[in-house]
This record gives structure tokens, C-alpha cells and sequence, in this order.
């Protein structure tokens, strides 16, 4: 799963995590630790922190796409690479395109108010400067810088207005201004808004650093230290970080992985997933009504199982048909589990996706992943915020993964198994 808190990100917990989590998830969690403090103007510690995280032989994930990209900008900005680099650089023309791409996809999905942009307040503000600093049709050039500036006007009126909601939407328009202000010359404006944008990340407890190391003309800033003091990452503290994470990496590389609930049957893995989601839904909802039955479904019979698998033409991995001998859905929901389908109700991914939708992913899950989330099997309903997947073998890996997918930040986080998924959830409601 990805890394929740910034908290996570260091100390103990951190600790924690890259002594028992997999290999795949503590590549995620260094990676974004690595972020934060590159981020914060500390790229000298992060790539301490990398080569040691290289060094440990994983495979490189697919789950820090935009970390590698924000590594790139930061690298391009700084005038130097690290030696031996698992992943392929971009050119940077292309990652300026893509991010700004990236950031914009926010202001699809619905028609633009047709209003004038000066007389647009709210959301279709928001929604229309985004559109304003999207790319042009050509796949080699940005935007004028005319246009530019009318997308930076608009989103300062935005952020201007006492009414609009600080959310992850306000957030991500202060990032964009950020990039259009420094782009065009308004140097302190980018400034204030990246502060801005710091503090309010602080505040959220959001990890999400790449998205605004991913700005090519903020980089040179963030290299300079704008954002130490408000990401409260002094020298002193990113040199006792970096020690904590090269300290951890060390103890995992001599004892090897210390495991969570592999041991535990699938009924009790079920059993103790409904419990934790009762208990979370009791503290936090002030609504809450106790369940007068359980979570999950009964059983899934052979025959159903057959069933599906014949009409999917595909052999179901066995892990997943395990889960199934136990429990045929599960109706508990977390913000990282949405609930699970009937066997009866699985189906294509393609099936659930409108064409619309698919495009969209192209920029949410990175243009390499998509084709896997073709030939995915939903097994939640795929028209919501976040549904699961299991994605089939390939010619490179000969095994299932189960994919998490969202339409929000992180996109996508992949994990080696089904097991793995249901564990990593259960992991996370009861830290």
C-alpha cells in the first residue's frame, strides 16, 4: 500500500516497516522517504538513501514512476547523475509535457462552464485554468505563454477566494501555479505558492512530494532549499533520517524479511479484516451502526467458481480462489479496500470502463501499465473511486499481481499476490 503519513516515512515505524513488509512495498516507502527529504533540498541524503535501496538487488517497481521522474527533474536541475541508474531517464522536454499533462487530466471528465474565465469562480475556475495550461495537440511543445498566464491568473483567483475548500484540489492548484509562475519568470510568486503548497502537504500529512519535484522550473528552487523549513526538514534532521533509513535497509539486507500473518488461514485473515473494519468505522463514524451480520458472503461453490472461469475463459489464481472457498465478496469497505465482488459478478475490466475512462488511464497509472489494466479482472466494481484488479501473468512474470487502482493519488499500487493485497490491508487498519 502506499505510505499513508509522513510520520511512516521515519523512525520507529519506518523501522518496522522495512523489517516485515515486502520487498516491493519497502521500495515504495524508501523511495518516498528518499522524495520528501530530495524535495526539501536534501538531495545529497536521498541519494544516499537510493544507492543503498539499489543495492539491496530488487527488482525496480513500477509503483515510483513519478519518483523516478521527479529524480530526473531534480538530476537535469542539479547537472549530474547517480552512476548506475536501475531506470531509464527521460528526456526532459518530454517529462515537462507528460507532468504538466499529469497535473491537468484534474479538469477532465465533465464539460468546461462556457462562461468567460473572468466572470468563473469555484470549481469551474479551478476546471478551466487547468484546461488553459494543458498541452497543445502537438506533442512537442507546450502551450503559449500567453495562455499561460491567463491559467496562472485564474488559479490565483482560485486560491484567493476565502470559500473554496483547502482539499487535495487546492493543493494540486497551488503545485501548478507554482510551475506556470516559475516557468514565466515570477520567480517569488512560485515561491509562495510552493510554500503554500509545502505547508498545506504538512498539514494533510500527505506524501506526495513528486508531484512538485516533478516541476521542471520549481526544481532549481527546491535544490536551493525553498522548502526545508516548510517540509521541517533541517540538515540535522535529513542527516538523522538518512541514518534511520541506510540503518534499516542494513538490518533488512543481514536478517532478511520478518513476516506478518502469512501463517494465518484464510478464515481468520477474513475474520480479523471485518473485525478492524467495524472498529475503525465505530471511532470514526458518528453514525456508525453496529453490523447485525458479517462482512463477508458465504462460500463461493465449486460450480460458481467453474462457472466464472469458463466465462472468462482464464484460470482464476489460487490464492484468489482460496479467498473465494471462504468468503464469495466482502462488503467491508476502507479507503484502500473497496468492497469485493460475487465470484458471479467478476469481470473484464474493459467491460466496466468506459472509453473515456480507459483514456484517462493512460495518465494515472503511466502509459506501460495500462495495457495490464486491459486485460485486468475487476473483482470491485470498477466504476468507483478505487477498485482492485487481478492482472494476468505475461510473458516477463508468471504469476498473478492484484492491483489497487484509484482515481486520485497514488494511481496505483501493485502488489505480488492477492494474499499480499488482503494482508497489506489488514496490516495497515491495525498499525
Amino acid at each position: 500500500m502506499a505510505t499513508t503519513s509522513i510520520a511512516e516515512l521515519f523512525g520507529l515505524h519506518a523501522q518496522r516497516r522495512i523489517r516485515s513488509a515486502d520487498d516491493e512495498e519497502v521500495y515504495t516507502l524508501v523511495t518516498d522517504a528518499a522524495c520528501y527529504l530530495a524535495t526539501a533540498g536534501h538531495l545529497a541524503e536521498a541519494e544516499d538513501v537510493l544507492r543503498a535501496l539499489w543495492a539491496m538487488g530488487w527488482p525496480h517497481t513500477g509503483n515510483v514512476w513519478l519518483h523516478d521522474q521527479a529524480f530526473t527533474v531534480l538530476w537535469y536541475a542539479a547537472g549530474a547523475f547517480p552512476a548506475a541508474l536501475p531506470f531509464t531517464p527521460q528526456p526532459l522536454g518530454r517529462i515537462e509535457r507528460n507532468h504538466r499533462k499529469y497535473m491537468s487530466v484534474a479538469s477532465w471528465g465533465l464539460p468546461l462552464a462556457k462562461s468567460a474565465s473572468e466572470t468563473l469562480t469555484g470549481l469551474d475556475l479551478f476546471r478551466r485554468s487547468f484546461a488553459l495550461a494543458t498541452l497543445n495537440q502537438s506533442p512537442d511543445s507546450l502551450i503559449a505563454a500567453a495562455n499561460e498566464l491567463r491559467a496562472l491568473d485564474g488559479l490565483e483567483r482560485y486560491l484567493a477566494d476565502p470559500s473554496v475548500v483547502r482539499d487535495y484540489m487546492w493543493e494540486r492548484a497551488h503545485c501548478l501555479a507554482a510551475e506556470l509562475a516559475a516557468r514565466n519568470g515570477r520567480l517569488r510568486s512560485a515561491e509562495t505558492h510552493a510554500r503554500a503548497w509545502a505547508r498545506h502537504v504538512v498539514r494533510a500529512d500527505r506524501v506526495i512530494f513528486e508531484t512538485m519535484a516533478s516541476n521542471r522550473h520549481v526544481a532549481p528552487l527546491l535544490l536551493d532549499g525553498i522548502l526545508a523549513g516548510s517540509l521541517r526538514v533541517s540538515h540535522d534532521a535529513a542527516q538523522r533520517h538518512r541514518a534511520t533509513l541506510l540503518d534499516a535497509l542494513a538490518y533488512r539486507r543481514a536478517h532478511g524479511r520478518e513476516h506478518w500473518h502469512r501463517a494465518w488461514s484464510w478464515r481468520r485473515l477474513v475474520q480479523e479484516l471485518s473485525k478492524q473494519i467495524i472498529r475503525l468505522d465505530r471511532e470514526h463514524n458518528p453514525d456508525f451502526v453496529e453490523p447485525t451480520h458479517s462482512l463477508w458472503h458465504p462460500p463461493a461453490s465449486e460450480t460458481a467458481i467453474a462457472a466464472t472461469e469458463a466465462r472468462l475463459a482464464v484460470q482464476l489464481p489460487a490464492d484468489y480462489r482460496a479467498f473465494l472457498r471462504v468468503a464469495n465478496g466482502f462488503a467491508g469497505e476502507t479507503w484502500q479496500m473497496p468492497a469485493l465482488l460475487p465470484i458471479e459478478q467478476i469481470d473484464y475490466a474493459r467491460n466496466g470502463l468506459d472509453a473515456q475512462a480507459l483514456d484517462s488511464l493512460h495518465l494515472f497509472v503511466g502509459e506501460d501499465l495500462v495495457p495490464h489494466v486491459e486485460h485486468s479482472i475487476a473483482i470491485s466494481d470498477p466504476d468507483q473511486i478505487e477498485f482492485v484488479l487481478l492482472i494476468p501473468p505475461t510473458d516477463a512474470r508468471d504469476t498473478w499481481q492484484t492491483w489497487w487502482v484509484a482515481w486520485k493519488y497514488p494511481p496505483v499500487m501493485i502488489h505480488p499476490d492477492f494474499r499480499h493485497y488482503m494482508e497489506r490491508v489488514l496490516h495497515d487498519m491495525r498499525r
